[in-house]
């Protein structure tokens, strides 16, 4: 229905991943952007385990809330920020710690580090999230204004010390939410999120986003995971 098939076109596509298997074919054959990028290397994250997760559309506007807050539930926000000029996006991710499913998200090209810190403050506080942010560049605006503000759950290491991504601390990042993708623990995602996921390739022994393409929706999710 999506791409208005004929019958003996889904036979001949049909007939095609018998032959070749659904990874080759579309390598050979495809039909969006995002499998031409996810085919483009190799897949980091398992598409069998991404295929099986239900999808859901993507909510209009900036903010997408896929469930209410519950008091007897703990939450956590991963959040990953940019400079707001259009590149790359700043995003958030919350989950439940309960249900270690994915409760709302948040991302933009186009907001300030600091119109971004009162973003993040009013959802933490709704969601009582203790709140990870990556402190690398721009991200240090935004844990200086949550500082200022007096952010009651911002997240340290045992020796008082925020996120940094590094060559070191990457790797564990994404390898732990791919465990998470493996062992099925993720039921229900946004449609757009899974196509990040699928976009994602392991060059040169790391995780990497295709020229011109996002992570960061990625790195809020691993965040808040780990």
């Amino acid at each position: 229905r999506e791409f208005d098939l004929t019958d003996e076109q889904i036979y001949w596509r049909r007939k095609q991943i018998a032959t070749l298997g659904k990874e080759k074919f579309m390598r050979e054959y495809p039909a969006t952007i995002e499998e031409a990028f996810r085919t483009a290397g190799t897949p980091y994250f398992p598409p069998e385990q991404l295929s099986e997760i239900d999808t859901i559309p993507d909510p209009t506007g900036a903010l997408k809330i896929y469930s209410e807050p519950s008091y007897e539930h703990d939450y956590v926000m991963g959040v990953d920020v940019a400079a707001g000029i259009g590149k790359d996006y700043s995003a958030f991710t919350i989950i439940d710690c309960q249900t270690r499913q994915v409760v709302a998200q948040y991302w933009s090209n186009k907001i300030t580090p600091p119109k971004f810190a009162e973003v993040i403050w009013q959802e933490g506080l709704k969601w009582n999230a203790r709140v990870i942010v990556e402190a690398n560049n721009v991200g240090q605006v935004v844990l200086w204004k949550l500082k200022e503000w007096k952010y009651p759950k911002l997240w340290k290491n045992d020796k008082g010390k925020y996120f940094f991504t590094n060559n070191k601390t990457r790797p564990i990042l994404f390898e732990n939410l791919k465990e998470i993708i493996e062992d099925g623990l993720l039921f229900t995602l946004n449609v757009e999120v899974v196509k990040q996921l699928e976009t994602i390739q392991y060059e040169k022994d790391k995780p990497v986003h295709p020229k011109n393409g996002h992570d960061d929706i990625v790195v809020s999710m691993a965040l808040a995971y780990y």
